[in-house]
């Protein structure tokens, strides 16, 4: 390979080949498909050139022989066999590109949708990141878009699915009209407090990219002031409002930076189909600077920093490091922090970023401070390991913290090293939200308890799941929750961790 193809990879002049970077995989001794697919969820999260693949022969013996591996794969994702996120990635590819699956029956586009979906919620890392592309590929298909969204809308409203803010936020990438008028929805009437956050989420995307006509951007402001700013738990709900008001067309009808719904709307809302490249914000736009984080925020972050480069050499100033910790920790918008985040885990500074990250929430103050507890545990359950879940667990579990960090820390469970586990933990951490909910009825505890099944279900722990799911005492939505892992086939399990 030249010197000058390597220089124009690496200054985005073209795009890199799929296969260049399964081979650094492999000189690198790193597992497979992980910087291939960290590559792709983050540069389809910039709207940039995605990796190529060579592409689908387009007549003859080359075009059928394509096909009729793309049926064989249709048939085994409709079937009880197993399904690995590259075959999910190949079939969705070929779905994209093959006209005449464009005449499969809607019966096939949601059952093949309902089993993605579902491998994606409950995978983790690699096989997460294939299905989540996959996923969004079908979002952007014409013919199966319409079916990808109305699962992922009716997953949402599910109450016992406890991932329900990632099905609904999945929508912030199409342009389909049925994704801008579910998120919405979500918004004005929502089915679930976790669905509310996806679609927050979503809104803030969809906003920047135009995906709401003028008379939904009045919607979306008249229901942002509804929720009001008590209920904001990461965040997001400030960011849609700076975001809403960089639109050309939203003017505050005052001085000053009012409510959303004090402003005058015109011709906000323009979609554009979904070949188009929006903008997205690396850097927030005016609006978002007032929401940026809190000096103690950007402080952990700084000290994150300097133990990690301590590690690797006094000499170390990379400024790209630097900028991807800040952002991890410290951007105001969720979906940078995640994407972020992706990028670092599949990096060397994994590691000493986790052990900093725990190091941090050993400090009474940084745990008992919400607005640094939730991003530093959002970026643990990235870059966790088994090492770190002791720590975690033990936030679970201390009393005196804000119940949000609590919240968070157990949420976090389900991504952290999750298998199935120190009994001690889960059986003490039942009982005492049980204990919680039981004298009362704190809607908190409930939520926890449903993040305990969440952290069960990764870890296979279908003991426990059928305790929650028999005991009355427990909160329906828990035991409806335990019930949905419960219910999830073996083949549906097994495919989801490959």
């Amino acid at each position: 390979m030249s010197v000058s193809a390597l220089s124009r990879w690496e200054t985005g002049q073209v795009p890199v080949p799929a296969a260049a970077v399964s081979r650094y995989e492999e000189l690198l001794a790193l597992p497979r498909d992980l910087l291939v697919t960290t590559a792709r969820t983050t540069l389809r999260y910039l709207a940039s050139s995605a990796l190529t693949r060579p592409p689908l022969p387009r007549t003859g013996k080359g075009l059928e022989a394509a096909a009729d591996r793309a049926q064989e794969l249709v048939e085994r994702a409709l079937s009880r066999d197993l399904m690995r996120g590259e075959d999910w990635a190949e079939l969705t590819e070929a779905l994209c590109e093959i006209d005449r699956f464009a005449l499969l029956p809607v019966s096939a586009w949601t059952q093949m949708t309902e089993r993605l979906v579902a491998e994606m919620v409950i995978s983790d890392d690699v096989p997460w990141m294939a299905r989540f592309e996959a996923l969004n590929r079908l979002l952007n298909q014409p013919r199966a878009a319409q079916h990808a969204i109305a699962v992922c809308a009716s997953l949402a409203r599910d109450s016992s699915n406890y991932a329900a803010t990632e099905v609904i936020c999945a929508l912030d990438n199409t342009a389909h009209p049925d994704a801008a008028a579910r998120v919405l929805a979500e918004v004005s009437r929502p089915s679930s407090q976790r669905a509310l956050e996806g679609a927050v989420m979503a809104c803030i995307r969809k906003v920047d990219y135009r995906h709401f006509t003028a008379p939904q951007v009045r919607r979306l402001a008249q229901a942002v002031e509804d929720i009001g700013p008590g209920w904001d738990l990461f965040g997001q709900m400030q960011a849609l409002s700076s975001v809403l008001y960089e639109l050309p067309g939203v003017v505050p009808a005052e001085r000053g930076r009012p409510s959303p719904s004090a402003t005058v709307v015109r011709d906000a809302g323009v979609a554009h189909s979904s070949s188009s490249r929006p903008r997205v914000h690396r850097t927030p736009p005016a609006g978002l600077i007032a929401a940026m984080p809190p000096t103690e925020l950007a402080a952990v972050a700084r000290r994150i920093l300097r133990h990690v480069r301590r590690g690797t050499g006094p000499d170390r100033t990379d400024a790209t490091l630097s900028l991807l910790v800040t952002e991890m920790f410290c951007h105001p918008v969720f979906d940078v922090r995640l994407h972020t985040s992706l990028l670092l885990a599949a990096t060397p500074y994994r590691r000493p970023l986790a052990d900093a990250a725990v190091a941090e929430l050993s400090r009474s103050r940084i745990a008992a401070t919400v607005s640094c507890a939730l991003p530093v545990l959002g970026a643990l359950r990235i870059i966790g390991d088994a090492r770190h879940r002791a720590s975690v667990e033990r936030l679970a579990l201390t009393s005196g913290l804000p119940r949000a960090t609590i919240s968070a820390a157990v949420h976090s469970l389900g991504h952290i090293d999750a298998h199935p586990g120190d009994d001690a933990f889960f059986t003490r951490a039942l009982t005492h939200y049980a204990r919680q909910w039981a004298q009362r009825r704190d809607p908190v505890a409930a939520t926890t308890l449903s993040g305990l099944v969440y952290a069960m279900g990764r870890a296979g722990r279908t003991d426990l799941l059928r305790d929650v799911r028999d005991r009355a005492e427990h909160p329906l939505t828990a035991r409806q929750a335990a019930a949905w892992w419960l219910n999830l086939s073996i083949h549906t399990r097994a495919s989801s961790l490959t």
